[in-house]
């Protein structure tokens, strides 16, 4: 899941990429990528970040480390990110993983 966000900030039809990504919500994330997530969390490209933020909500338990970033986002500027925090939070506090709805 990294490697495909990082492509969709590299990408000049990131919308396509993003679908790409689409695939993955079911399960959420491996453990193993969260700490790549969290550091997409800095990026200036909002695709990156909002991706990152999306990802980790999907973790559920396993997104726990990246409370600590995603907290401050929920007062984002950008409203669609500060929206897309604090949905992460509260799922990563919920424990729930994965979309069932896809």
């Amino acid at each position: 899941i990294p490697d495909i966000i990082r492509l969709s900030g590299e990408s000049k039809n990131p919308d396509r990429v993003r679908g790409m990504l689409r695939r993955y919500r079911r399960g959420g994330p491996a453990k193993d990528s969260i700490p790549e997530l969290i550091e997409f969390l800095d990026d200036e490209r909002e695709i990156i970040k909002k991706s990152a933020i999306e990802f980790l909500g999907l973790a559920g338990k396993d997104g726990g480390p990246a409370l600590a970033k995603l907290e401050p986002l929920q007062a984002h500027a950008n409203e669609e990110i500060a929206s897309l925090a604090k949905t992460a939070v509260e799922r990563i506090q919920k424990g729930e993983r994965g979309l069932r709805d896809e």
